[in-house]
């Protein structure tokens, strides 16, 4: 996360307007186009948190399935009584919700300061669905489970349960 907003703080730095003294300078596709590489970076970014954090799971379920850790078996409890508990993933999305936004405010906050305009239309439209639609996997991963394999993952640790209880088969 720190590395995300470190990135995005030095982005804004480098795009903010200098040659805006003249009213009706355009944005430009080359700052459209870094703020769609900064908002792929921040996605990409959230990917591999996402992915860490499901790697971090497996062990998880594996210390529940096995009993080798009470803990483990507590929390799964607390979570099912209390679903709506922020744990790994939703503090990390809301993080990643914050500075996605402001990435994808940037052209607009510039615009409110800056006597620029917001032309090519075309950036400006492909740089709104990349935002939207990093709003909404961000989102739906994050708060909603997409992509969430803790379910997976109990069923795959209970089959390798089960076999291990299972005697060898007689030659």
């Amino acid at each position: 996360m720190t590395l995300a907003i470190t990135i995005f703080t030095a982005v804004v730095a480098w795009l903010v307007p200098r040659d805006s003294n003249a009213v009706g300078t355009e944005f430009g596709m080359f700052r459209y186009s870094v703020c769609i590489l900064l908002i792929f970076f921040e996605f990409a970014l959230f990917l591999l948190s996402y992915h860490l954090t499901s790697m971090l799971r497996t062990i998880t379920v594996y210390l529940d399935m096995s009993g080798a850790s009470g803990w483990e078996s507590d929390w799964t409890k607390y979570r099912s009584q209390f679903p709506r508990s922020w744990r790994y993933t939703k503090p990390q999305s809301v993080t990643f919700l914050i500075v996605g936004s402001l990435a994808g405010g940037l052209p607009f906050l510039f615009r409110l300061a800056f006597p620029i305009v917001l032309r090519p239309k075309t950036g400006t439209s492909i740089f709104v669905l990349v935002v939207v639609l990093y709003i909404i996997f961000v989102t739906g991963m994050g708060f909603f489970d997409w992509f969430a394999k803790e379910k997976e993952l109990k069923r795959r640790w209970q089959t390798i349960k089960d076999k291990e209880q299972k005697p060898l088969p007689s030659t």
